[in-house]
């Protein structure tokens, strides 16, 4: 089991230097574009304006009453004219600028989101190690002390299985220690990474379905040939059901994986390991 200590650390996204320029940027725009929807409504404001002198040319009493709220009027249009004379002649291109901050605004998203992807899959991982400890009730049913009448007594059976297990490769002797359940676990966990993957990668499914079954079988060489046997059968009568044609016998696993859509791996894992885990650990025992 690999140590938790030694998981590779998560990258956390530096402090940009430019937030503060880039904040800037942004409320200037949003000042400028508010300003010309200002002086959009004055230029509306001064033709009312004029259409009602027009139409109160011969009104005297009208005018008498409203003479200086007009003249207030025309004055508060022309000072929003200065303004945004001012915000024009100081301006860069505001569309230009306004598509860079959305642009630079999407590439900050897209970094966080890779961010919670990772760490997403390092909780995976580190939920699956824990899941491989073995509980306080299956150490105290492990550790068993042997009769008092068998101590000191090693049969050539005894002495031939420890031979055994000092020659035998330490991945194997690893997985064998590992119960069923909890490989059967590991493998559901797994999947699930891989699935999380499959969403954004771009090869195809025979290729990718082909890679995962590579890292199972470097992983636990017993699953992997149960997930391959199952897979294989799957595909097989897929084919006998659709094309009524008997597929030949792969001869390698591109071969296998020619015809698999990612979906047959996940209703393959859901059907051997999850409803039918009970079985796939007695075959794995």
């Amino acid at each position: 089991m690999q140590n938790l200590n030694t998981a590779t650390p998560l990258t956390v996204p530096t402090h940009d230097s430019n937030l503060f320029d880039r904040a800037d940027a942004l409320a200037k725009m949003t000042f400028e574009l508010n300003l010309r929807a200002v002086c959009g409504h004055a230029d509306r404001l001064e033709r009312d304006v004029r259409k009602l002198v027009v139409c109160t040319e011969q009104d005297k009493e009208f005018r008498y009453d409203n003479e200086k709220r007009m003249v207030e009027m025309m004055r508060e249009i022309q000072s929003v004219r200065t303004q945004m004379a001012r915000a024009t002649h100081s301006q860069v291109d505001i569309k230009s600028g306004f598509e860079r901050q959305q642009q630079e605004m999407a590439e900050i998203i897209d970094g966080f989101r890779r961010e919670m992807v990772d760490l997403r899959g390092f909780i995976d991982s580190v939920s699956s190690q824990l899941d491989q400890f073995s509980s306080p009730d299956d150490i105290d049913k492990d550790i068993q002390v042997p009769p008092a009448s068998s101590r000191g007594m090693e049969t050539r059976a005894m002495r031939r299985a420890c031979k055994q297990a000092d020659t035998q490769p330490p991945d194997q002797q690893s997985t064998a220690a590992v119960k069923p359940k909890s490989r059967i676990q590991e493998a559901i966990n797994s999947t699930r990474r891989w699935n999380r993957d499959h969403k954004v990668t771009s090869l195809p499914d025979s290729h990718f379905t082909a890679n995962y079954l590579k890292k199972q079988s470097q992983r636990d060489p017993d699953m992997a040939v149960l997930l391959q046997r199952s897979l294989q059968k799957r595909i097989r009568l897929r084919a006998a059901r659709t094309s009524r044609r008997t597929l030949p016998q792969p001869r390698n696993l591109e071969e296998l994986c020619r015809d698999v859509v990612w979906q047959d791996v996940i209703d393959m894992v859901q059907d051997v390991l999850v409803a039918n885990g009970e079985r796939s650990a007695r075959l794995l025992g």
